[in-house]
């Protein structure tokens, strides 16, 4: 993967000419940043000013949450037709019935398994402020695929022709079971994008596959799932996933359709337990290269209110928190899960973001704004996690405070 600084002067033909060939992955002129995909010797002839950087391809990306671990550590169960969010007793996944009880409420309703976590993040107070309950926008979940024919989604994805999968080569995103290998990030992607469908259930799940079912994807097909997700109309993006060191296309392609489209993209910080958070979340505070498009994301307790999650990368360059531990969600097979890790604290701040979108012009900021307001208007956590003060961003997520901001409120 090859990203070049371009001006406004160059074009494809000529780029490709003059740094050895290959395929535009990204042009973005506006942005001054172009991506081409190479093998090892069109790389070896892209030379010049204009190259910013060149890196190997091949599963540079990955998630960390494996099955059998923790991750998975409490088991399945069998889909049961929906989770009851709003006392009101709608379900959430309920194939056209309103999920939100339509009245006011203080607590989400105490027979959803996820009762705890949505009561830390103050969902229940957030629809008042968010009725449409993310209607109109379009979540890109960027992942392992998901199971297109869980009940969890139906009536909830985008068209087909928005769809695709770059590891298989095609338009069906469908999370990948392989025989005889140990699929250790098989259902990934469907828990990641329940998550999101239980906070905004009235937004549209965009599935993009680019990991395999062992949690490993290409630099080239990240970059093209973003680009796809922006030209397909996703305003928000869900990156459940990471590399150990920077990969320059990758930023590139999210600054480009933050800076194009106002596409804000959330990433998880990683699981490690240290300070090496993964990119593109360690990049959430620069906003010398990505700015205020990008939210990294790490991960809290509920049991142990907002204690930090023995897993979770922690560090002074995450902007964030959301609980992590323990959620439920849909799972292949018309199957649930409980999943623990930072990959599953992201989608929720992507689905905050998604409701506020979700209410159209009465949303006084920009996506950029936005961004910035998920943090700035979260609960700090320092008291209880006084080893970890300033290196947990600024806080646990509030869905509640964030809707009023985002309101003018």
């Amino acid at each position: 993967a090859t990203t070049l600084n371009i001006t406004s002067t160059d074009t494809q033909s000529s780029i490709l000419t003059g740094y050895g060939g290959g395929k535009i992955l990204s042009w973005q002129p506006a942005s001054g940043t172009a991506v081409i995909g190479q093998t090892t010797l069109q790389a070896s002839k892209a030379t010049g000013t204009k190259v910013a950087s060149k890196r190997s391809n091949q599963k540079t990306h990955r998630i960390v949450e494996k099955a059998g671990s923790a991750a998975w550590g409490s088991g399945f169960g069998t889909w049961s037709g929906g989770v009851g969010t709003w006392s009101g007793g709608f379900g959430t996944w309920s194939g056209g019935v309103g999920a939100w009880s339509g009245g006011s409420s203080t607590s989400v309703s105490t027979s959803n398994p996820n009762v705890n976590i949505f009561n830390q993040i103050k969902l229940a107070q957030a629809e008042a402020y968010a009725p449409n309950a993310g209607s109109g926008i379009i979540v890109a979940v960027i992942d392992t695929g998901i199971d297109l024919a869980h009940p969890a989604f139906s009536g909830h994805l985008v068209a087909a022709s928005s769809m695709y999968d770059w590891v298989d080569g095609d338009a069906t995103p469908q999370e990948g079971y392989v025989s005889g290998a140990t699929n250790a990030a098989f259902g990934h992607g469907t828990v990641v994008a329940g998550i999101i469908g239980q906070i905004a259930p009235n937004a549209k799940i965009m599935p993009l596959r680019v990991l395999d079912a062992e949690g490993y994807g290409d630099t080239t097909n990240v970059v093209s799932a973003i680009e796809w997700a922006a030209a397909n109309g996703a305003k928000v993006i869900n990156l459940s996933l990471g590399s150990l060191i920077e990969d320059v296309a990758v930023n590139s392609a999210i600054k480009a359709v933050y800076s194009k489209n106002g596409v804000i993209t959330v990433a998880s910080s990683g699981n490690t337990n240290d300070t090496k958070i993964t990119y593109p979340a360690a990049n959430g505070l620069d906003l010398k290269t990505l700015g205020y498009g990008l939210v990294g994301v790490g991960s809290v307790g509920t049991t142990n209110l907002d204690v930090k999650s023995s897993f979770s990368t922690y560090g002074s360059l995450l902007e964030m928190v959301a609980p992590g531990e323990s959620v439920y969600s849909a799972y292949p097979n018309n199957q649930t899960a409980y999943a623990s890790g930072t990959s599953f604290a992201a989608p929720m701040v992507t689905a905050a973001a998604a409701l506020a979108l979700g209410q159209g012009t009465a949303v006084i900021l920009d996506g950029g704004q936005l961004a910035a307001a998920l943090s700035s208007t979260s609960n700090s956590v320092s008291t209880v996690n006084p080893s970890y003060v300033g290196l947990l961003g600024k806080g646990r997520l509030n869905l509640e405070m964030f809707m009023k901001s985002a309101l003018g409120l």
